[in-house]
């Protein structure tokens, strides 16, 4: 998916672009509203229709009433949907911004709590959403286990743990990693082999774990771009380990999870193409 952040402000761009990519949005940014528009076009005539815009209010060369108008001008552009965002926030002014064609107005400062609800409103659950259901129906289903999303991760440092992890590769590249305490492991195997606890091997622990990475990793391939292909499980154990992944990949996102009080960590990180 495609996004733009349009905005005369740097900081505000910093600020809106990793949240976007946390949804899974490839982003691209705009410093006035004709920059904007054209990119958006250019966007479109390559055949990568940005799905959301991100667009302040005063901006030189173009404001983004006039940004709004000329998008919702050109019905090559109707799928863009626009949230405008500004610190002059008097009614007149939102009703003309929503008359023009935005879907949204956020008033300035606003958390990123406020924005992430307004983008669901749209339909944007993203990577998140779709990461969320993913790991709670596969340890439910698979394993019989309930998890449920935490504030953070509650694994010490010193905790030993098993890390499993999968490529993507394709039209969308990156990693998707799954990390838990050797506790955790231990109970996944004990579920999946029907055994007891007590008696799970590192071989089936680390098999386990492999395998619900590999389940993850592969009902997330369903929800990328296509074509996209995915490695065999890598899976490690210990007090410490480095993840080797390719320079130009970033976060997209990190979700913490609690099952029967045990943390749960799942990434996703996506390879950057090189400009």
């Amino acid at each position: 998916m495609e996004a733009l952040v349009v905005d005369d402000s740097k900081a505000m761009r910093a600020m809106l672009t990793p949240i976007l990519r946390e949804l899974g949005f490839t982003v691209h940014e705009a410093a006035h509203g004709a920059a904007g528009l054209e990119r958006i076009r250019a966007l479109c005539e390559g055949g990568r229709v940005p799905r959301l815009a991100i667009v302040d209010l005063n901006m030189p060369q173009m404001n983004g009433l006039e940004l709004t108008r000329a998008v919702r001008a050109e019905r090559a552009l109707d799928a863009v949907k626009l949230v405008v965002v500004s610190a002059d926030a008097d009614e007149a002014r939102v009703r003309e911004v929503l008359a023009a064609g935005a879907q949204v107005f956020l008033g300035k400062p606003f958390a990123k709590g406020a924005l992430l609800d307004k983008l669901r409103e749209l339909g944007f659950e993203g990577l998140h959403g779709e990461l969320v259901a993913i790991v709670a129906k596969a340890w439910q289903t698979i394993l019989g286990l309930a998890v449920v999303p935490a504030s953070a991760s509650r694994l010490p440092p010193q905790t030993r743990f098993v890390s499993g992890s999968v490529q993507l590769s394709g039209a969308w590249a990156g990693v998707v990693n799954v990390e838990c305490s050797i506790e955790h492991a231990r109970r996944i195997a004990a579920a999946m082999f029907a055994i007891p606890a007590a008696e799970v091997t590192a071989e089936q622990f680390q098999d386990a774990v492999g395998e619900m990475t590999n389940i993850v990793g592969g009902n997330l391939k369903g929800v990328l771009p296509r074509p996209c292909e995915m490695s065999l499980p890598t899976v490690v154990d210990g007090l410490e380990y480095t993840l080797r992944v390719p320079t130009r990949t970033q976060p997209v996102v990190r979700i913490h999870f609690e099952c029967e009080g045990l943390p749960l960590s799942v990434a996703i990180m996506k390879h950057e193409a090189r400009a």
